[in-house]
């Protein structure tokens, strides 16, 4: 199934550094929280959206890849999402909201041609890719990683990424995009004190600026609410399988290759604008199969993957206790 996407690299001053298709406004009254906008009927529906921060506090900008320091839990929220727009919030791993570089990519669930640059990997620890292609990977030192992009993008890709965990579930295993630019991304994943340690990641990386056209085959997006019935989304049914424990099974027969997932938690009801924050430590974790359990801590993490077609979801909050949540995926089968 091909999906309609946009995504885009905001600043914490809520200007545009990478994207097309949305506006962006900040609240400014408001801590860390920004309303972007969708261009007037680009979603036939509520869209999937998955959002990860860029850097911590202190980067110089995007392109800064010698910026290796800050709490790799620092997060973001999905606070509402709606077919015209959503509100996101970044925030510290102290739980408190605070203005942030983030990026976003909203999924639709129309089938259309991309017009754009799409690619997708599974990295594992040691710095070696088992999943994807046309990147290579350099284990730098502890928990950082440069992706080259080969060939390079024509402008600055939007790049989300989450950790791959086994049966290690823990979720204030966080990922955080340091750098990125036309050639390189540089990957932070950090351990659960937020100090860099070598762990698993998936990432994606999406640029619309100057690409051909790409068909993206066999991907699904979908957005479940809290008691596991389907807010938006089609190729799949969800049930709420224990407290905050989902499971998604895709409609494919069968799948022989590997899956990359991402996976981003929505704080209250998806269109509930009159909601300004929350906790930037609330999030979702994903297993496969029969990998259960997880401390939904921080950020969304993703457990191994073997050639499966259905998933596990696990939402709570930032107290680390699970808890009923709606949450929204993407899953592209390489």
């Amino acid at each position: 199934m091909i999906k309609k996407i946009i995504g885009g690299n905001i600043n914490k001053d809520g200007g545009i550094a990478a994207g097309r298709g949305f506006s962006v406004h900040r609240l400014n009254d408001k801590a860390g929280v920004f309303d972007i906008t969708f261009d007037p009927d680009t979603f036939i529906s509520c869209p999937t959206v998955l959002t990860k921060q860029h850097s911590a506090a202190g980067s110089t900008g995007w392109g800064d890849f010698s910026h290796q320091t800050g709490d790799a839990r620092d997060n973001t929220i999905l606070v509402a999402v709606d077919r015209d727009h959503c509100r996101i919030a970044t925030g510290n791993a102290a739980h408190h909201l605070d203005w942030r570089d983030f990026t976003f990519l909203a999924i639709g669930q129309e089938d259309d041609i991309i017009n754009a640059t799409v690619v997708a990997g599974s990295v594992a620890n040691n710095g070696k890719y088992s999943v994807g292609q046309n990147f290579e990977v350099t284990k730098l030192q502890p928990g950082f990683y440069l992706i080259d992009l080969t060939p390079a993008f024509a402008g600055t890709p939007i790049v989300v990424a989450t950790q791959v965990t086994g049966i290690d579930t823990n979720t204030t295993l966080n990922v955080v995009v340091i750098a990125v630019n036309n050639k390189h991304i540089l990957i932070k994943t950090g351990g659960p004190d937020g100090n860099p340690a070598d762990r698993d990641f998936n990432f994606i990386a999406y640029d619309s600026s100057g690409a051909t056209t790409k068909r993206m085959q066999d991907a699904i997006s979908g957005n479940v609410n809290k008691d596991g019935s389907i807010y938006s989304g089609h190729g799949f049914i969800a049930n709420k399988i224990a407290a905050g424990s989902y499971s998604v099974r895709f409609d494919w027969k069968y799948c022989d290759d590997h899956a990359i997932t991402l996976v981003t938690e929505n704080y209250l009801n998806w269109p509930d604008f009159s909601y300004f924050g929350g906790d930037p430590l609330d999030a979702a974790t994903v297993a496969y199969d029969n990998c259960y359990g997880g401390d939904p801590l921080d950020a969304a993490t993703v457990a191994d993957m073997p050639s499966k077609f259905d998933i596990r979801v696990h939402t709570g909050g930032g107290g680390g206790t699970p808890d009923d949540r709606n949450f929204g995926f993407f899953t592209i089968i390489s």
